[in-house]
């Protein structure tokens, strides 16, 4: 029941707050909660990986698994969310500030690829993490985290990340 709530709360919060950014809505205690879990999933969930995140980002991908140091979780790349990101060889990746208004997306070999597929992919291919359940709390609660940093950006489905 209480992922189901959840759910409910994001994705109906997610068209509510990206169609309507003028409103100001304070979020009901479950969407404030799911917030607050997927930021704190975002800087420090390692999803179970045994990689560490490199020391600098003058190191490489070859450097993984080598060092010591914290593991890896989606601000190892992204940061902070909000501003562009880099990958530990030094390529700059577009923020997520607008993720949630962007996706479903289609990717470069012409699949179709909704938000909870591409965190899910992020976490396998880019922290070598075992990815959150579809409809799992960790899933919901990352989805969350990333419709508030797209609060107030127009819906664009399969539009460009900024």
């Amino acid at each position: 029941m209480k992922i189901t709530r959840r759910l409910v709360a994001a994705t109906g919060l997610l068209c509510i707050l990206g169609t309507a950014p003028a409103l100001a809505l304070k979020a009901p205690a479950p969407y404030a909660q799911a917030e607050k879990e997927g930021a704190y999933l975002f800087f420090h969930g390692h999803f179970g990986t045994r990689v560490h995140a490199p020391l600098t980002t003058a190191e490489s991908f070859s450097a993984f698994g080598k060092t010591e140091g914290p593991r890896m979780s989606c601000a190892t790349c992204h940061a902070d969310g909000r501003t562009p990101g880099h990958l530990p060889n030094g390529q700059t990746i577009p923020s997520l500030a607008n993720a949630a208004a962007i996706f479903p997306r289609v990717t470069g070999n012409g699949d179709l690829r909704t938000l909870p597929q591409e965190i899910r992919h992020c976490v396998r291919t880019g922290i070598h993490g075992q990815a959150p359940g579809y409809g799992g709390p960790a899933l919901v609660d990352l989805e969350v985290y990333l419709a508030t940093l797209a609060r107030g950006k127009p819906l664009a489905p399969n539009g460009k990340p900024h």
